[in-house]
Parts: structure tokens; sequence; C-alpha cells
């Protein structure tokens, strides 16, 4: 099965780590995996997130997108937004 690591780190508290498996749809652009990494989350934490690094593992034959290489595995958000910068 592929799996996700993901990593949450925000403003005023300790990391979150949490591990998800996933389909090659999820991960197919920036904001699909966004929508996906912060259902996880709360309104408040969604407030106080600084940051998403995730490492994809990928037992089966899916192709990473450019996106994720071209970030280097990190989504950064500001005000509970992504940012695309």
């Amino acid at each position: 099965m592929d799996m996700i690591d993901l990593i949450y780190t925000f403003e005023r508290a300790n990391q979150l780590f949490l591990d998800y498996p996933f389909d090659a749809e999820v991960i197919k652009d920036k904001e699909t995996f966004a929508k996906f990494a912060l259902a996880e989350l709360e309104a408040e934490e969604i407030e106080q997130l600084v940051k998403i690094s995730f490492c994809v593992y990928c037992k089966d034959e899916i192709e990473i997108p450019a996106w994720i290489i071209e970030c280097n595995g990190k989504l950064w958000f500001e005000n509970g937004e992504l940012d695309n910068n």
C-alpha cells in the first residue's frame, strides 16, 4: 500500500506526525493534496499551521508529480491558507 508521512508544523503547538494510505489521485496537484492533508485538522490548527512536510512512499508504479519535487515535499501556509509563492 502507498503511504504518505505528514509532519504538521504549527506556530504555537507541538508538531503533529501522521501516516496515511493514499491513491494517486490525492497527489495529482498541490491543491488536491492540501485539501487531503488539511481534512485531518481542526479549524484552530489550520489557523496556526505554518508548514506541512511530507514524504510519499510508493509500492505501486505511481509517477511522482513534478510539483512534489519542485516544492521539496513542503507546503507553506499563512493565516490558514496555502502560500503558493
